[in-house]
């Protein structure tokens, strides 16, 4: 009840707001997801615009850590959401950047009184999610209603996004991922700061399964030791990037006391598109991640063993099999054997990935951002 007023309230004060503030034209407020975390495309976007020299672009954030640390590097750019220069500077901008919700913008009120809500999302739309969800299903809604414009990758996407948050077609904006921008720049400071990526690499990073770990191996036959056999003979690396609880249950004390074994976790890498560019071979399932890597044109390994499951719980939105170009193993050797012949001629399975590639992004390169901003120009 009290959320209910409040709710009410807020509407009406953030409405009353919006029509009496003057706005600022060239104003753009990027937000933070759910207020607090500062990556994906909002991190790309704010980063690119503070070098466009006509736009004043801002980053809201309600986490003070993260305020006190942006402000530093990014000075006057970075506003307080629990401050009073942060909502002066929300009120006055034309146009409000979001990916996850309303919770990015809270504490205030996402009113489109004279205000643009612009969805930048947070990825390919891999999963049934908002409306494309069984009509039973809670989330059988989207949360990103007041966003006038979306951006998306391709043709393909764009009518997802469609049916996904139920706009017309006309306000899905095909510009790219502004994440995806990072993939064509090689990052010499992290290369400085860990060596290991200037060698042969290997990332595995799989879905987050809710209710039980992945089971990061799936191999009755799984052999630890001719893995570590492969990355030895390949002077190569294997960065494991899962959710901190499936590492904590993965009790293979051989692969864990390796040096080629790398717990890339967001502790060493905040942003696992930072080390996508650095990656040689991908492993992944349903994790929307293959198609950013796609852009690079390399190997992507795929272990779906619980596809039936998995699809029959949150479902796809797209047949799996016939857009995942790369390897199935479903045996142990086969599994090194596919990284060997990855590793030695990369070029395997290439036709297939540029297929699906230009099925989900119509740009291979790294402007995103600047269509973005070319879009925001015109309204």
């Amino acid at each position: 009840m009290v959320n209910s007023l409040w709710n009410f309230a807020s509407r009406i004060i953030f409405f009353v707001l919006e029509l009496l503030v003057r706005k600022d034209s060239n104003s753009i407020i990027v937000t933070t997801h759910r207020g607090r975390i500062f990556g994906d495309n909002s991190k790309s976007f704010f980063i690119y615009a503070q070098a466009v020299p006509d736009l004043n672009v801002y980053l809201l954030t309600k986490n003070k850590t993260l305020f006190d640390t942006l402000s530093k590097e990014y000075p006057e750019k970075v506003l307080y959401a629990w401050s009073t220069k942060g909502l002066l500077k929300y009120l006055r901008s034309k146009i409000v950047m979001a990916t996850h919700g309303p919770g990015d913008v809270h504490p205030y009120y996402p009113s489109t009184t004279r205000k643009t809500f612009i969805n930048l999302w947070h990825g390919t739309p891999m999963k049934k999610t908002n409306y494309l969800l069984r009509e039973s299903s809670k989330l059988n809604k989207s949360g990103m209603d007041f966003c006038k414009y979306t951006c998306t990758s391709s043709e393909f996407t764009q009518y997802l996004m469609t049916a996904q948050f139920q706009q017309h077609v006309d306000n899905i904006w095909i510009t790219g991922q502004p994440r995806n921008d990072t993939l064509f720049n090689i990052d010499q400071v992290l290369l400085d700061e860990h060596p290991f990526l200037q060698k042969k690499t290997i990332l595995y990073a799989p879905t987050f399964r809710l209710g039980e770990p992945t089971n990061l191996f799936p191999f009755d036959d799984f052999e630890p030791q001719k893995l570590l056999d492969l990355l030895e003979e390949q002077d190569a690396y294997l960065m494991m990037r899962c959710h901190m609880s499936e590492l904590s249950q993965f009790n293979d004390d051989l692969l864990l006391s390796s040096d080629r074994i790398i717990v890339a976790d967001q502790k060493m890498f905040p942003s696992v598109d930072s080390i996508l560019v650095h990656t040689d071979i991908l492993i992944t399932d349903y994790s929307s991640i293959y198609f950013d890597f796609l852009l690079l044109n390399r190997p992507i390994v795929f272990l779906p063993y619980d596809i039936e499951k998995y699809t029959g719980n949150r479902g796809l939105n797209f047949d799996f099999d016939t857009n995942a170009p790369g390897v199935k193993p479903d045996t142990s050797s086969a599994f090194i054997r596919s990284l060997k012949t990855y590793f030695e001629i990369p070029s395997t399975d290439e036709a297939e990935r540029i297929r699906i590639r230009n099925k989900f992004n119509k740009f291979v390169d790294g402007d995103s951002s600047a269509r973005i901003v070319e879009k925001v120009r015109s309204l």
